[in-house]
């Protein structure tokens, strides 16, 4: 089974482009932290500032990040199916927000 979802995602142009997003967003940050001209993105951060109005929070692929709310999320492109991305959305926070209601049940139990 494995090598199926391999394949599906090696077909995938939309997942494929996905993946290209959240590597790009990543490597404009490691571009804040090294200093400019340190990391070339030639692609998709000069399209998103010309069109974005404010600075970027926190999204997809942070670490180190801890908080009693759960922010879940996605790659829009135009390939993406609005329904997916909503359900894809929920399987993402799903897990977070399990641990936060067992952690905060077993605080409750204990006091």
């Amino acid at each position: 089974m494995p090598h199926y979802f391999t394949l599906l995602l090696s077909y995938s142009e939309k997942d494929q482009t996905e993946n290209l997003i959240i590597v790009d967003l990543l490597r404009n940050d490691l571009g804040r932290v090294r200093g400019p001209g340190s990391v070339y993105v030639p692609r998709l951060m000069e399209l998103l500032d010309s069109l974005e109005s404010c600075s970027r929070g926190i999204y997809s692929g942070c670490i180190g990040y801890f908080s009693s709310c759960v922010g879940a999320g996605g790659a829009i492109i135009a390939l993406s199916n609005p329904e997916e991305e909503y359900k894809e959305m929920l399987l993402k926070a799903r897990a977070p927000v399990i641990v936060m209601v067992m952690e905060h049940h077993r605080n409750t139990n204990q006091n």
